[in-house]
């Protein structure tokens, strides 16, 4: 094993293992229980992409674009369920592109911006005000679902063929 698939498992490990913000605990404890269950898996892997921050950080800038080969290559070898492959590698993929924006625009993407994206990945609908970077959140979405290289629209959102 690399020593930069050590630190992915490591990365993972410690996603398991972390301690929910308490503005975020406020939210879950109070939520319906149908969104909290949403508001849990959101923060979990809000804490996955948080955990890779390091090891993006790491990466060189060739390595980095390097990464959408590799997601491309896993996708291709997933071909048969596509949604469920792009849901695996969602950490990764946000913290890719939070990274690269760090990088090329100097703007770090919030957790909350990044809750933002996996609203917009499953299809629905992310509400937020003027200078809350939509923009930034937008990218997230576009870039995963254009990894396998047909539309940025999720399946859901496309036109019936009918």
């Amino acid at each position: 094993m690399s020593s930069s698939d050590d630190e992915r498992v490591a990365a993972d490990a410690s996603a398991q293992s972390v301690v929910i913000p308490k503005h975020w605990e406020e939210q879950i404890r109070t939520a319906p229980l149908g969104r909290r269950r949403v508001l849990h898996r959101f923060v979990q892997q809000v804490a996955a992409i948080n955990a890779l921050e390091p090891l993006m950080r790491s990466l060189t800038d060739t390595q980095l674009a390097e990464q959408t080969l590799r997601f491309r290559d896993i996708l291709a070898g997933n071909s048969h369920r596509i949604q469920d492959a792009l849901n695996d590698i969602l950490p990764e993929a946000f913290a890719t592109v939070r990274e690269a924006s760090r990088r090329v625009l100097g703007m770090r993407h919030f957790d909350s911006q990044l809750v933002g994206g996996m609203v917009l990945h499953e299809g629905q609908i992310a509400e937020m005000a003027t200078g809350e970077g939509k923009t930034l959140v937008a990218v997230l979405a576009a870039y995963l679902n254009a990894l396998p290289g047909t539309l940025t629209n999720p399946p859901s959102l496309l036109p019936s063929s009918s």
